[in-house]
């Protein structure tokens, strides 16, 4: 039993309330987006604001970015309703794009076994609505940046034997900032669809039942392209392709025109334009229904 999951008690509340993993955060050092708060005031001529629930429930219900004062109070109202503590969290929008890390956490050291991309698109109203989630990623776990997260975190909490997932937001300029920690392996479709597909040798159940051993998939840095992506009957479909810049034109392609794309996506051919990927390159491996 020594190498089952220990995770510290400041570990699992982080992991279910953003408010403490800010606080958290923000006592021990961790570089997050800065909080923000009705009673000091917000610029709006300087930046933009997420507000998102402070326990989330559901995907990336309750999510907004917010550019004009005029909108704030509905999107405090929605992210509240959507939050499990009935609580907002407002904090400075970083423009950039987001990636999650699965490591093991052991006595102040992590252990990277995978890293993706998370496609996220912000639509016209402000809400946020996911795209999926690919592999290779555009970004490197040796990265500066995004060693030091994941450092800072592991020696934060340094009593925990766990895996996790972090979740980075990194900005236009390399500056890498926490946004959340799961504990575990993610939703189903990561675990047992996305990760087995991208590295072979990967077994979820012996990655999360033994958190100390050491991995047995092939290297983190050579994953065969894959990808959780949403079909046009909004479902979820798993799609293994020639490389990562045939992944990236299937995720655009599911995209409308005025939604605004992660920089690696931007540029490519939108659903408007009919130029999907041709199916030859890609082969479908799980269906199920998809949720924001």
């Amino acid at each position: 039993l020594r190498n089952l999951p220990r995770p510290e008690p400041s570990l699992l509340r982080c992991a279910t309330s953003k408010r403490a993993l800010a606080e958290v955060c923000e006592a021990e050092g961790l570089p997050i987006p800065r909080r923000l708060s009705l009673e000091l005031g917000i610029d709006f001529s300087r930046h933009a604001v997420i507000v998102r629930p402070e326990v989330t429930l559901r995907g990336k219900t309750g999510i907004r970015r917010v550019q004009e004062s005029a909108e704030l109070a509905g999107a405090i109202a929605e992210a509240e309703r959507a939050s499990g503590n009935g609580r907002a969290e407002l904090a400075e929008w970083i423009p950039g794009a987001d990636i999650s890390i699965l490591a093991r956490l052991n006595a102040g050291e992590a252990t990277v076994l995978a890293l993706w991309d998370e496609w996220v698109a912000t639509l016209p109203d402000g809400s946020i609505a996911g795209l999926g989630v690919g592999m290779p990623s555009t970004f490197s776990a040796d990265q500066p940046e995004i060693r030091r997260c994941l450092s800072l975190v592991a020696k934060t909490f340094k009593n925990s034997q766990a895996i996790i997932i972090l979740s980075l937001r990194v900005s236009d300029a390399g500056e890498a900032f926490i946004i959340e920690i799961h504990l575990g392996l993610g939703g189903d479709d990561i675990a047992d669809h996305l990760l087995p597909t991208a590295l072979e040798g990967f077994n979820a159940f012996d990655a999360l039942l033994e958190p100390s051993a050491a991995p047995t998939h092939r290297a983190a840095t050579s994953p065969q392209p894959c990808a959780m992506i949403r079909s046009s009957s909004n479902a979820w479909r798993c799609v293994t392709a020639e490389s990562a810049m045939q992944l990236h034109q299937l995720v655009a392609a599911t995209a409308p025109h005025d939604w605004d794309l992660p920089e690696a996506l931007a540029h490519l051919p939108r659903a408007e334009d009919s130029c999907l990927v041709s199916g030859r390159v890609f082969r479908t491996t799980k269906f199920r229904t998809a949720e924001h």
